[in-house]
């Protein structure tokens, strides 16, 4: 995945897909993105939504 577009038609094609979720995340950071850190904790929520 390249672009921003194609991460949200990951994510909206599998909500629970966690991995895609943190990945895009990272994509973010690398780019100064503050919207990051939300899609990260969104990620971990996931990962362990029992914590």
């Amino acid at each position: 995945m390249t672009t921003e577009d194609d991460f949200h038609g990951a994510l909206d094609a599998n909500p629970d897909d966690w991995q895609t979720r943190l990945v895009f995340a990272d994509w973010l950071d690398e780019r100064g993105d503050a919207r990051a850190a939300g899609y990260r904790a969104l990620g971990a929520l996931r990962l362990r939504p029992n914590e």
